[in-house]
């Protein structure tokens, strides 16, 4: 009984200690997860599945060139400024033109810090659906095209530095999906992420940590 207390009382100090917030940029509580130089590898790949070809299969990366300063008081998802990066091929050349794939994504970082508040900017600019879980946040949306062209926007950041981490964009005929342009980040944690699950999850821990210490401190009466 006494390690479970023990065991219990440390995942709680951890618990408290990745959510304590970090030194904002911005007194809603915004900063950058990343700094000016850093890179950022992608795998970019586009497909033709009406005639079930792989058009593009390459690695690219995204370099990070100037952090624009974080507004104190922003009120709505167009004042978060624009990270300004290069885009270039696996081998250093420029992307050139196709760089322009990146345009339906609005952004390719947001600050971290305040994801609640992201929230409610990305609500008020239109009927979006937000993607917010322990290691992601983002949003996804539908454009309507003519004569029955739609697409699918798919955009989500990794929460722990702001990064662009999935970008899909899925072209659809009526309900039938002819091409798409994927943009997926290398490295990417594969799930079972302790922190987020502790952060998300630590008031049930505060509470078993205290059920067990009155049944602890019960048992020794005895």
């Amino acid at each position: 009984m006494k390690r479970a207390i023990q065991l219990f009382s440390v995942i709680l100090f951890i618990t408290v200690i990745a959510a304590t917030p970090v030194l904002a940029a911005s007194n809603q509580g915004f900063e950058w997860g990343f700094e000016a130089g850093d890179k950022f590898n992608y795998t970019f790949q586009m497909h033709n599945y009406t005639g079930n070809s792989v058009l593009i299969d390459e690695k690219i990366y995204l370099s990070i060139t100037t952090l624009p300063t974080i507004p104190d008081d922003m009120t709505s998802w167009n004042d978060i400024p624009v990270v300004n990066m290069a885009a270039k091929w696996a081998n250093g050349t420029d992307m050139g033109f196709i760089v322009l794939i990146f345009i339906a994504a609005e952004r390719i970082a947001v600050p971290i810090g305040n994801y609640t508040l992201l929230t409610e900017f990305i609500n008020a600019k239109a009927n979006y659906d937000v993607i917010d879980d322990s290691l992601f946040w983002g949003f996804e949306h539908d454009l309507a095209l003519s004569n029955g062209l739609k697409m699918t926007i798919h955009v989500d950041f990794l929460k722990s530095d702001g990064m662009l981490a999935h970008y899909t964009v899925t072209n659809f005929n009526g309900t039938t999906k002819y091409s798409d342009v994927t943009v997926i980040r290398e490295g990417l944690p594969a799930g079972g992420d302790i922190v987020g699950l502790l952060k998300d999850n630590a008031l049930y821990i505060g509470a078993a940590i205290v059920v067990i210490g009155a049944v602890y401190c019960f048992a020794r009466r005895k």
